[in-house]
């Protein structure tokens, strides 16, 4: 099996609570980016060794964000989430993120 390049960190439980009183829809996911700068300063070492920013991550996670609801809905595991972030991470989209428009 292929070493994953990060590991998947512990689920924020209280985040994840306050993500769902906030409606648990998109909205919730990116006010503050409070998800996404949790992972950010869990992985960011590792990240910016692939020349991945802030930026370039925020753009990649926006690719992320039906998967960050069907966590919120407990439809996916927290490590479900977590690997479908990293396999993007490696992908051609995490590759060429920077060439693509929203």
């Amino acid at each position: 099996m292929k070493k994953e390049i990060l590991d998947i960190p512990e689920e924020p439980i209280k985040l994840k609570k306050q993500l769902i009183e906030m409606g648990g829809d998109a909205l919730a996911i990116w006010y503050g980016n409070k998800l996404q700068g949790y992972l950010w300063n869990t992985w960011k070492d590792s990240l910016k060794k692939k020349d991945f920013t802030w930026s370039r991550f925020i753009k990649l996670l926006k690719y992320k964000t039906a998967y960050a609801s069907l966590w919120l809905q407990d439809k996916i595991s927290w490590e479900n989430f977590i690997q479908e972030i990293i396999k993007s991470i490696e992908s051609p989209l995490g590759q060429n993120i920077d060439c693509m428009v929203i």
